[in-house]
């Protein structure tokens, strides 16, 4: 459960498709992905535990990168996640 902005849905979209296509599994999500959208730099966090398709769990997030004076992180999304193979 959890929310993202819409301006950074083709941020998320580009790091789980990054996820989906090097066949390594992470909870059915993506793993570490970092990248610009309009500008904005944006670094995308997983966490899942165990990395197994029989039984998992974890949360993600997405920051906003800013320079000013020193580099700043914003969280401006992320959600948990459950799940586990039924066969």
């Amino acid at each position: 459960m959890g929310s993202y902005p819409k301006e950074i849905n083709p941020f998320l979209r580009n790091a789980l498709k990054n996820a989906y296509q090097s066949r390594r599994f992470h909870g059915g999500r993506g793993f570490m992905y970092s990248g610009n959208i309009d500008g904005k730099h944006y670094r995308y966090e997983n966490e899942s535990y165990p990395d197994t398709i029989w039984e998992f769990h974890g949360s993600e997030t997405i920051f906003e990168r800013k320079w000013t004076d020193r580099e700043v992180e914003d969280r401006v999304g992320g959600c948990t996640f459950f799940g586990g193979s039924m066969i």
